[in-house]
């Protein structure tokens, strides 16, 4: 199932393809994470957010989606 809240989607930013609960994906500092779902945006200026487990440590954490090459996209 493809992440997905509010009328919003979690997409990849360079295919526009669909970002599925549990996918590996790569920081932009090569770290790889667990994506696990996120907020999407409140207001037009925000870019939302993201939750991830880090595989190394398992340690959760969340970020912009940008840092993993992601986006929220309507939809």
């Amino acid at each position: 199932m493809y992440i997905s809240k509010k009328g919003y989607k979690l997409v990849y930013q360079n295919t526009g393809k669909n970002v599925y609960q549990s996918a590996l994906v790569e920081s932009f500092r090569g770290e790889s994470f667990i994506v696990k779902g996120g907020n999407p945006p409140h207001k037009p200026s925000s870019s939302g957010r993201i939750w991830v487990t880090d595989i190394t440590n398992k340690h959760n954490r969340d970020f912009f989606p940008s840092v993993c090459g992601l986006e929220w996209i309507e939809g």
